[in-house]
C-alpha cells in the first residue's frame, strides 16, 4: 500500500507565512530585456578663444672647418655665448632646450674614369628651443637673436600656455552640448533620456589666429602681433532610454 503524504493545516499556514514575510524587494532579481537595449548616441561640441600668452622660438649655429674638433669648438663657443646672453636677458633654464646636434663630415662626388668620393670640410651645428613668457619682449627679444652669432632664428610661434584647467571646462561643456542634443532626441522618438552609458572623447584642435609663424634672418625691431587660439573639444556620448 503506498504511503500518503499528509500535511496539516498548521504546516501550510506557517508556510504560507514564511512566503508573506520573506524580504522579496531586498532581492536584485537583474532586468529581463528581450531584443537590444535602446539608446541614443550623439555627439557634443564646445570651444573657447583666449589670447595667446607665449612665444615659442628656435635658434641655431651651424659652421665648418677642414679640422672636426675646431668645427665642434667653435659651434661649442658660439652656442654658449647665444645662452648667456639669453638668460642675461631673463629666460631661465627651465625654458631653454637643446634640439639636436649634428656633426658630420662632407662627402663630394667626383668623376674622374671611376666614381670617388673626395672628403670635404667638418660640419658641425647645433640648435636650441626658446620660451618666452612675457610676449610684450618679443620684438626686443626677437632683435637679440638675430643680433648674436645665430646662423638661423624661427618664430615667433605664439601659443596658449597650460590649457589643462581650460580642456576640463570645455569637456564638461562638451557633455552638457551632448545632452541637450540627446534630448531633443528623445523628445521627438516620446521617450525619456536615462543615465549615461559611455563618453568617448574626441579630438583636441588648437589653431592659431592672427598669429605669426615666420623664419627671421636681419630684420629687427618689427612689431609682434601675439594673436589668439582656439581650443576646442568633441564627445561622443551613449545615453539609456527610459
Amino acid at each position: 500500500m503506498k504511503n500518503k503524504l499528509v500535511i496539516s493545516i498548521p504546516t501550510i499556514l506557517a508556510i504560507l507565512l514564511a512566503t508573506y514575510l520573506f524580504p522579496w524587494k531586498k532581492i536584485n532579481w537583474g532586468t529581463l530585456r528581450i531584443g537590444p537595449e535602446r539608446t541614443i548616441t550623439v555627439s557634443g561640441q564646445a570651444s573657447i578663444t583666449e589670447a595667446n600668452q607665449i612665444a615659442h622660438f628656435t635658434a641655431g649655429v651651424l659652421t665648418s672647418n677642414d679640422d672636426k674638433g675646431t668645427a665642434v669648438s667653435e659651434v661649442e663657443n658660439k652656442m654658449k655665448n647665444i645662452v648667456d646672453a639669453i638668460k642675461a636677458f631673463g629666460i631661465p633654464n627651465s625654458d631653454i632646450k637643446t634640439e639636436s646636434v649634428s656633426v658630420y663630415e662632407r662627402e663630394d662626388e667626383i668623376y674622374e674614369r671611376e666614381k670617388k668620393v673626395d672628403l670635404g670640410k667638418w660640419h658641425a651645428s647645433s640648435s636650441i628651443s626658446i620660451v618666452l613668457r612675457d610676449i610684450d619682449k618679443a620684438s626686443e627679444f626677437t632683435s637679440l637673436l638675430t643680433e648674436l652669432e645665430t646662423s638661423n632664428v624661427y618664430g615667433p610661434n605664439f601659443t596658449l600656455d597650460d590649457t589643462q584647467e581650460t580642456e576640463k571646462k570645455l569637456l564638461e561643456d562638451a557633455i552638457g552640448n551632448a545632452r541637450e542634443k540627446a534630448e531633443i532626441v528623445a523628445e521627438t522618438q516620446d521617450v525619456k533620456l536615462g543615465d549615461i552609458i559611455s563618453v568617448s572623447e574626441g579630438y583636441q584642435q588648437q589653431s592659431l589666429l592672427f598669429a605669426r609663424e615666420e623664419s627671421i634672418a636681419i630684420d629687427t625691431g618689427m612689431p609682434m602681433e601675439p594673436g589668439s587660439s582656439k581650443v576646442s573639444k568633441t564627445v561622443t556620448v551613449t545615453f539609456g532610454v527610459k
